[in-house]
């Protein structure tokens, strides 16, 4: 992966296409979680690259960063 200032290139490993960053939402059990996640634009392969998870615990807003290595989708 090469990231110059907010463009990102990446190839695919399973078919050598072109990597997207794709930026997906969710809300569950009371959280909200935000995805980062590689998509190949030829086979469709996804791969993380991170995510974030934000909650309210007893009256708080906590937030949780998530690396690619740690996280667990």
């Amino acid at each position: 992966m090469k990231v110059v200032g907010k463009n990102i290139e990446g190839i695919c490993s399973r078919c050598g296409s072109r990597l997207v960053l794709v930026i997906e939402k969710t809300l569950g059990d009371g959280a909200r979680k935000i995805n980062y996640i590689y998509r190949c634009t030829g086979c469709g392969a996804k791969r993380s690259a991170g995510s974030i998870k934000i909650s309210k615990v007893n009256g708080t807003v906590k937030v949780t960063v998530y690396r690619a290595s740690e996280n667990k989708n």
